[in-house]
């Protein structure tokens, strides 16, 4: 195992994009631009670049911009850390934020991910289809006492089987697979960048009956790891990107000090940060908080995303980035509501540290 190194918080380079920590006031120079953190309000991060403004919020489901010709996303920020607690397997899931805001930055004449080193996570041959729009996304809030960690891709038509094989996203080597804390049908496999030193691909859910790798081997970009384990009610990839810290010993460690990879991911599977929204369907329903293996783990309580084409309409007051849902029970009753909807009251998430007023009586 590889001990890392480089102090938590510094400067890190993954691909061709620097991520960075910033308090507010704080400046730091990128290829010749002055970048400053002015504050923060809620989820989204206010900068200059050369004195260009820009309003950008942690990209949970958001793109880069480029603003004085500095290619930026808002990766996390302090107040989104502190939405939700952290159960003890996900202590440092928002290590990598020692400022107020970690940034990451790019040269906008290049790609974040350089799809010869890089591919999406999930081979595609089989014509498998990303949506995107998954509940459980980068850092979404899901319960008063979870942050989710990492993104899931839902993979239900590939449960049990050998379809959508899940992908080596880049060369590097397999440390472990651990199977101890999934009653042994499920894996997770953890890989460390060939490239980048310290930098660790954990995935979660694969079946461990079908896997093709191996503890100490080394993987090549797009090399199949395994097929993704399933039962009768869902089957997905839950994968993370972590950037500091010693290696993971197991399962319980690997979302600690987590990269914000959004943007990367969509870039991988797009092939380009320009937003490009979905048809969206003429007829049919939308589900919002019923069970995960009703909705495809699609419940559509975000925020208004263009590149989804749906979404509702929130501001910084909404720190959350989303509407309150039922999430499987009404909690009043105590019993599962097969009708369950988005709740739009007036004070959403009460009681919670995600607590918030609609400051208009509208959505």
């Amino acid at each position: 195992m590889t001990n890392q190194t480089l102090a938590i918080g510094a400067p890190r380079m993954w691909g061709n994009a620097l991520f960075i920590n910033l308090e507010v006031g704080e400046t730091f120079s990128f290829l010749g631009h002055e970048i400053r953190l002015v504050g923060l309000s809620g989820p989204t991060c206010h900068l200059e670049v050369d004195g260009e403004p820009a309003a950008l919020r942690v990209a949970r489901l958001d793109l880069p911009q480029v603003v004085g010709g500095v290619r930026v996303f808002a990766a996390d920020n302090r107040i989104v850390a502190g939405l939700t607690p952290t159960r003890e397997s996900r202590t440092h899931l928002h290590g990598a934020l020692t400022k107020d805001a970690f940034l990451c930055l790019s040269d906008p004449g290049r790609p974040l991910l350089d799809p010869e080193r890089f591919t999406f996570p999930i081979d595609r041959s089989d014509g498998y289809n990303w949506h995107g729009s998954e509940n459980s996304h980068m850092f979404a809030y899901l319960h008063s006492w979870r942050s989710h960690e990492g993104i899931d891709l839902d993979l239900h038509e590939a449960r049990g089987g050998e379809r959508d094989a899940v992908v080596a996203m880049e060369e590097a080597r397999v440390v472990w697979i651990d199977t101890r804390h999934t009653k042994a049908r499920e894996a997770c496999i953890l890989l460390e960048s060939a490239a980048d030193a310290g930098v660790y691909y954990a995935y979660q859910h694969l079946n461990a009956a079908k896997l093709k790798v191996e503890p100490g081997q080394t993987v090549r970009r797009g090399q199949r790891l395994g097929a993704i384990w399933g039962d009768n009610v869902w089957g997905h990839l839950h994968l993370n990107v972590a950037g500091y810290g010693t290696c993971p010993k197991d399962y319980t460690e690997v979302y600690g000090y987590a990269l914000n990879f959004f943007p990367q991911l969509y870039e991988l599977w797009h092939g380009t940060l320009a937003p490009r929204p979905p048809p969206l369907p003429s007829s049919g329903r939308v589900l919002f908080d019923r069970h995960r293996a009703t909705t495809r783990n699609r419940k559509a309580l975000h925020g208004y995303r263009d590149f989804l084409g749906c979404g509702w309409l929130l501001g910084d007051w909404c720190p959350a980035d989303r509407v309150e849902g039922v999430n499987h029970f009404e909690k009043e009753l105590d019993v599962y509501d097969s009708a369950t909807n988005a709740r739009l009251r007036k004070t959403l998430f009460a009681g919670s540290a995600g607590e918030t007023t609609n400051p208009e009586d509208a959505y």
